[in-house]
């Protein structure tokens, strides 16, 4: 995919607050259960995690099936919450990886809440691309171009920072091993759309509302339907333009990228009035992997290829998916790096050191994964009701 600006994922742009259009505010248009489970799941390698064959082979729904008896509620309520987070279906994302992203985030919750250390608690003001746009000053001209120029260019080291699948179109010399290329390919991007709706007043504020929404959405755009929107939060500018933000994901944003501009804007200004009582005058959140392809994760996307560093934020540890781990993949990458110019004599920086791929596996390799707290509860509940069966009832043992 080509792009003519820097901030990979991360896009502001102005958008119009006023009926004539003249009046204009910047927002931000890119990125920004089963507790007891994630808290085991080691994000340096989930492999260490128990069961992790199980898990592997496994999506989120089958895990989620033994887990939740109640499915008029919680299963409508966790598969609005996949279809923002993930961007697909609960029974298309692998159970191992789901766990994986939800701990790098530090639990299902805060990723999907607006409260303090939650992924939806911060706007960047002025909008998280000036970000890049300001190291481009600091750093000077960054070139851009593509394969069509037929231009050569010689380095010592390249980082690649962009998504899983556009690293699978790039022709390789020497071909990337193997298990990079299965991993790859077992990593399809989801599927999200993202809204901004802006008004005249905060009127849900007025109302002592929050503006927060959680859907499971519907994926007829003709037929009666609730709507296609899945999350909804206030989205308010930092120049105090009242805004609503929104996300249409998984498979009603498959549905409704086929509807037209204005059937999407009928279905979402619909859902809006059905919410808020109020009358109104491929994108993706992340990339998935599939079943079966977590032995690969660690090695295929972390672990870098003779002079090639990978660095975008799947790779990394902690906030998966989020601009957080962009910035936490790309301090690995830069730390490779620099290690790799090191001249043989010069002393090692743990500043700079506990940061590469081969210290953190070092480090963890022999850490210990935290048992669940009913690891040893229930052996001693199976224990003492055989003990007690055999006094009460000594002739049937």
């Amino acid at each position: 995919m080509k792009k003519d600006r820097v901030g990979g994922r991360t896009l502001a742009a102005d958008l119009k607050t006023s009926h004539d259009g003249n009046e204009t505010d910047r927002f931000d248009l890119g990125g920004q259960w089963l507790e007891s489970l994630v808290s085991n799941v080691p994000t340096w390698d989930p492999m260490m995690t128990r069961n992790a064959d199980y898990l592997d082979q496994h999506t989120l729904a089958d895990l989620m099936k033994p887990w939740i008896r109640n499915s008029g509620y919680a299963t409508p309520l966790l598969t609005a919450s996949v279809r923002t987070v993930f961007g697909c279906e609960p029974e298309q994302v692998n159970a191992l990886f789901a766990l994986t992203y939800t701990q790098a985030g530090g639990g299902f919750m805060r990723l999907s809440l607006t409260d303090p250390d939650c992924a939806q608690e911060k706007k960047i003001k002025g909008g998280s691309q000036q970000i890049s746009q300001l190291l481009v000053e600091r750093l000077g001209t960054v070139l851009v171009t593509t394969s069509q120029n037929h231009k050569t260019f010689q380095c010592r080291k390249l980082i690649l920072t962009i998504p899983p699948s556009q690293i699978i179109p790039i022709q390789f010399k020497p071909m990337l091993p193997g298990y990079k290329r299965e991993m790859l390919k077992h990593m399809p991007i989801g599927c999200c759309i993202k809204f901004i709706s802006i008004f005249d007043k905060a009127f849900w504020r007025e109302d002592g509302l929050s503006g927060e929404v959680i859907s499971d959405g519907s994926f007829a755009p003709h037929a009666h339907s609730i709507g296609p929107m899945t999350y909804l939060i206030d989205g308010t500018s930092s120049n105090g333009t009242p805004a609503l933000l929104g996300f249409i994901g998984g498979r009603c944003a498959s549905v409704w990228t086929s509807a037209t501009y204005e059937e999407r804007r009928k279905g979402l200004i619909e859902c809006l009035s059905r919410y808020f009582g109020e009358p109104y005058s491929g994108g993706c959140p992340c990339h998935n992997a599939t079943t079966g392809s977590m032995k690969d994760f660690v090695d295929g996307l972390r672990k870098s290829y003779k002079m090639i560093h990978f660095a975008g934020t799947e790779t990394a540890t902690q906030w998966m998916g989020y601009m957080d781990g962009a910035v936490d993949a790309g301090r690995r990458a830069a730390s490779e790096v620099l290690v790799s110019f090191r001249d043989n004599n010069q002393l090692k920086d743990n500043d700079i050191d506990q940061y590469t791929f081969e210290n953190q596996n070092r480090k963890y390799q022999n850490v210990r994964v935290p048992r669940s707290k009913f690891y040893y509860v229930i052996p001693i509940i199976v224990v003492s009701i055989a003990a007690i069966c055999k006094m009460l009832f000594p002739k049937m043992l």
